[in-house]
């Protein structure tokens, strides 16, 4: 159970130290290393450990909280993407590297925990959502803002290149 979250918080420095990559890693392997690092963390930690403890409640919440997590940080075809893989990959550690029989025993040990952690994964889970709503809507007003801005130039332009005799396309090229 250390080694997995010692690996996945090994993994998480590396990720935040991004601005210290070389620009050719950066460029090449940052996407890759975010994917593994989002798998491995989420969905990958929290079904090992589903398996290895036979069921315990908290790591059903956890994997449950993590996936729903994830689905906030990428779209929806990386996240099928990196849950699939992440849960088989879990499934063969379990079964071939430790040689273990899946068998699932779901029990409540204390409900007082369960409850607790259903209520923070919720909170955060809408907390995520909300910023991710408030990026795309301020994203949108963005584009919207640079369209109209281009259209007046281009039309600008247009008009100026008329009067002065000028070609529109060579005008309009030049001005881009």
């Amino acid at each position: 159970m250390m080694v997995l979250r010692l690996i996945g918080g090994t993994l998480c420095v590396l990720l935040l130290g991004q601005d210290k990559w070389f620009d050719t890693l950066k460029n090449r392997y940052l996407p890759l290393f975010w994917y593994i690092t989002l798998g491995f963390v989420m969905p990958f930690t929290g079904m090992l450990m589903l398996l290895i403890t036979n069921g315990d409640i908290q790591w059903l919440i956890q994997l449950l909280v993590g996936v729903g997590i994830l689905c906030v940080f990428i779209d929806i075809a990386g996240f099928f993407g990196i849950f699939i893989t992440s849960i088989m990959a879990a499934l063969l550690v379990y079964v071939y590297w430790l040689k273990g029989s899946i068998h699932i025993n779901i029990h409540i040990d204390s409900p007082y925990s369960v409850i607790w952690q259903t209520i923070f994964g919720a909170c955060a889970f809408a907390y995520f959502l909300r910023n991710r709503q408030k990026e795309w809507e301020k994203f949108l007003v963005q584009q919207a803002v640079l369209g109209v801005t281009y259209r007046k130039n281009l039309l600008q332009t247009a008009q100026e290149s008329s009067r002065m005799g000028v070609s529109r396309i060579s005008k309009v090229c030049i001005y881009i």
